[in-house]
C-alpha cells in the first residue's frame, strides 16, 4: 500500500500470492511474452496482459503468438473486466499517464481472479 493508505481486504483468495518479475535481460517483450505463456499453462481461461494505453498495439504484437485467451489491453480499458490470471507491465506508466492513475493501476491490479504477475 501508498505510505498512509491501509491494504484493502481481498474478496476472494486463491492462496497463490501476487508474482513481481523483474524484466530480464532489459527485455519487456520477452518477459511479457514468457510470464503470459507461464500462466496460460496455470489457468484454463483468459489471461490479460494490462498495459499503458500507448503501449496497447504494442502488447498485441508481443502476445500475437500465445493465441486466442490471451488478450492485451490498455490500462483504461480493464475497468469492469476479469480474467483467470493477468499480467500488469510497467505499473508506474500506468500510474503517471492520467490524473487518476493511481485508481486506474489500483482496477489493473484487480483483475485478475486467480493469479496476478507486475513485469
Amino acid at each position: 500500500a501508498m505510505p498512509g493508505m491501509e491494504s484493502p481486504a481481498a474478496v476472494r483468495s486463491t492462496g497463490v500470492v501476487p508474482r513481481f518479475e523483474p524484466v530480464r535481460d532489459g527485455d519487456l517483450a520477452a518477459t511479457v511474452r514468457e510470464e503470459a505463456a507461464r500462466l496460460l499453462e496455470q489457468v484454463d481461461g483468459t489471461v490479460g496482459v494490462v498495459v499503458a494505453m500507448n503501449r496497447r498495439a504494442q502488447a498485441r504484437e508481443w502476445l500475437a503468438e500465445l493465441g486466442e485467451r490471451v488478450v492485451a489491453l490498455g490500462s483504461l480499458e480493464a475497468k469492469g473486466l476479469e480474467y483467470d490470471a493477468t499480467v500488469v507491465v510497467s505499473p508506474a506508466e500506468i500510474a503517471d499517464e492520467s490524473p487518476a492513475g493511481l485508481r486506474v493501476l489500483y482496477v489493473a491490479l484487480t483483475r485478475a481472479t486467480q493469479q496476478l504477475t507486475v513485469v
